[in-house]
């Protein structure tokens, strides 16, 4: 799969719930990672005050969205885990490979270089002439 510097990226994590195994606290969690395998970020519902109550019997899916992710080009993979409260169920690693493409995300001809490290910064710059100055954008 191939997405846009700057994108969303959405992530859906299916999970059955069932009298064999009930989850009262259902938690969604994912690692981003680089082609390296080096953790780029990580975010769980627990972490964000996202409470769920436990669903009925039958299929669910928790959806995640990633809001604006400034990732350089290059290859990504995340993890996903199901959790209980603050027990872990289900780790899936490598869940999803992606591939953020080469774009001009300044609106300048010049793409942020894939060196840089792993995102891209979106500055504000200014000139100021001194201290009571209020600058010059």
């Amino acid at each position: 799969t191939e997405l846009p510097q700057g994108g969303d990226i959405t992530v859906v994590m299916k999970f059955r719930q069932s009298a064999a195994l009930r989850i009262e606290r259902p938690v969604m969690g994912l690692v981003l990672k680089n082609c390296e395998g080096d953790i780029v970020g990580n975010v769980n519902t627990h972490m964000t005050s996202t409470c769920f109550e436990a669903p009925p019997d039958g299929d669910h899916e928790f959806r995640c969205t990633l809001a604006s992710v400034p990732l350089l080009q290059g290859d990504y993979a995340i993890d996903l885990w199901l959790a209980d409260g603050k027990t872990n169920l289900d780790v899936v690693e490598n869940a999803l490979r992606f591939h953020i493409a080469d774009s001009d995300v300044y609106g300048t001809g010049v793409s942020p270089y894939s060196r840089s490290g792993v995102i891209f910064l979106r500055p504000t710059w200014s000139v100021r002439n001194g201290p009571n100055d209020n600058g010059v954008a």
